[in-house]
């Protein structure tokens, strides 16, 4: 098996695409580096364009997850350019990021029709995150070493940014290590999720907490495994709440944002974001209301209020806002779908399926933090990995029905 995963060049091609797409949007989206972010981007673009088009004799079958993709970045353009409120609109690049998008699906499309998918999936995540951990203790060594200051601000985005994408890969390497149990793929997830701790973003919690669940559902012998993620789950609360070094950077923080959100406390000790946003969130809706069908146009939030922000902070809000009932309705429809067709494999038994549906679950939780539509292609995975996971599993069911036949 392993020599014949060896030899597929096809998966070379596709594994290297993906790992190179995901450096360039972890490490590289920044005024400093964006012409390494295109030119590792654009190239895993390509590769993954040529594989799968150019080697198929530019025969390509349009698939679910192309048309929604195409649709809802239309979309956004046609808002950007003719229904712009405030601001300037990127249309290049929301046009790159589109073509990014469509890498994406084929390269998973790709992977997951493999028998062992998760294996095939596993090398471009693992090569990316070591090299953005190398990148990032070699950037933020001082930092790390002294504390006291949040880390990933040299990498892309900010470090809210940076912690939700250690989280997309992470929540890989945990599916990975929970079929294959390779140890490596253990320290290096253990690794990743400190990292995304010291970012000191609340996001970097509610991703832990749903890695535990893919540990529990992939996991044969629950109770001990429910156990053992028991035990972790109180060392990590001690971590960030008794020492030092963890409490400056998220452990205060995390407090802070309880303290808000259930005794709407005013004697803060680090930080407002969490009412703040709680606000913008409210305004949002209230901002909605005023065209509920087809939204204001685009920035419609950040022209209708005052807090300073070009967004609202919250995926829901600013898509309601926008584009109204029409393009929510248009963007959050395949979540849904594809999370109810995740659910009913898992009925069955299917492993893929469990990946996929906590992804999408987590990307939902997410979203009511941050703006992902229209940020890092990485944001899509667990739409794009839920689009490509099924149509592989509808490519597979078609294969054996026509063997059979």
């Amino acid at each position: 098996m392993k020599r014949r995963i060896l030899k597929d060049k096809r998966f070379n091609v596709y594994s290297l695409a993906l790992a190179l797409i995901l450096i360039g949007n972890i490490c590289f989206y920044k005024v400093e580096t964006l012409p390494l972010y295109f030119g590792l981007c654009g190239a895993g673009i390509v590769a993954a364009f040529y594989e799968k088009i150019v080697k198929n004799h530019f025969y390509l079958q349009i698939k679910g997850c192309i048309c929604w993709l195409s649709s809802i970045y239309l979309l956004f353009t046609v808002y950007g350019c003719f229904f712009l409120r405030a601001g300037s609109y990127n249309w290049d690049q929301i046009l790159f990021t589109y073509f990014q998008c469509v890498a994406l699906y084929f390269i998973f499309f790709e992977l997951l029709k493999k028998p062992v998918w998760n294996e095939w999936l596993r090398v471009p995540f693992f090569m990316a995150m070591v090299f953005s951990l190398f990148y990032l203790l070699y950037e933020e060594r001082n930092n790390i070493i002294h504390g006291g200051m949040r880390i990933g601000d040299t990498l892309s985005g900010n470090v809210n940014t940076v912690a939700v994408c250690f989280g997309m890969c992470s929540m890989i390497l945990a599916a990975s290590y929970s079929i294959g149990k390779k140890k490596r793929d253990f320290f290096l997830w253990a690794l990743t999720a400190v990292c995304m701790l010291l970012t000191g973003s609340k996001k970097a919690v509610i991703i832990l907490g749903f890695e535990f669940l893919l540990f529990f559902f992939y996991s044969k012998n629950k109770l001990w495994t429910g156990i053992k993620l028991i035990v972790l789950g109180l060392a990590i609360l001690i971590l960030v709440l008794d020492v030092e070094y963890f409490y400056i950077l998220i452990g205060k923080r995390i407090i802070d944002m309880f303290k808000q959100l259930f005794a709407g406390s005013t004697e803060l000790r680090y930080s407002r974001s969490t009412d703040e946003r709680m606000q913008m969130i409210l305004s949002g809706f209230q901002v909605f209301v005023n065209h509920p069908l087809l939204g204001g146009g685009m920035k419609y939030f950040y022209y209708m209020t005052d807090f300073g922000y070009e967004y609202s902070h919250c995926n829901y809000t600013e898509l309601l806002c926008n584009f109204g009932l029409a393009g929510f309705a248009l963007y959050y429809f395949p979540f849904f779908k594809n999370l109810l067709y995740m659910l009913k494999l898992q009925s069955r038994k299917h492993r893929g399926s469990i990946l996929a549906a906590i992804l999408v679950i987590t990307m939902l939780v997410l979203d009511w933090a941050m703006v992902s539509y229209s940020d890092l292609c990485i944001f899509y995975i667990p739409v794009i990995f839920s689009f490509a996971m099924a149509d592989a599993i509808k490519t597979e069911r078609t294969q054996i029905c026509y063997e059979q036949a």
